[in-house]
């Protein structure tokens, strides 16, 4: 299972409400992407300096997990950027298997596309492929 945090506006207010759901498909994710009030979360920011974006994590974030942050910057684009946790390590510091990649800014598609990566393979495999 997967869960996808999401942060918007409300109303066009500027207050940030913050909601969160689990998917266990893809498509789940990809409509509740295509859902996400894109257009007016950038403008918002453009006004206010304050805009929300989209988390999708897979696993147990203390233990192990890949997630994505997707973050609106103009209409049909976002800031991609995957961190992965493979092993937490003695204290947090020794031992520890952790990545960090930013694909920068892509097409809302093309982010989808690498969201699909959540479903299709293990968060180790990921670790393998982004370290």
């Amino acid at each position: 299972m997967i869960e996808v945090s999401y942060s918007h506006n409300k109303d066009g207010t500027g207050e940030l409400v913050e909601k969160t759901t689990q998917v266990t498909t893809y498509q789940e994710l990809c409509d509740l992407i295509d859902a996400y009030p894109w257009d007016t979360e950038i403008a918002l920011f453009e006004k206010s300096g304050v805009g929300g974006g989209i988390t999708v994590v897979s696993g147990d974030v203390k233990q192990q997990c890949a997630s994505y942050l997707l973050i609106p910057v103009e209409t049909g684009k976002a800031l991609l950027n995957l961190d992965i946790l493979l092993k937490p390590g003695f204290l947090a510091i020794f031992g520890r298997k952790a990545t960090s990649t930013d694909f920068g800014e892509m097409t809302v598609k093309e982010a989808k596309l690498k969201l699909k990566e959540l479903f299709d393979h293990s968060i180790a495999s990921l670790y393998q492929k982004y370290k």
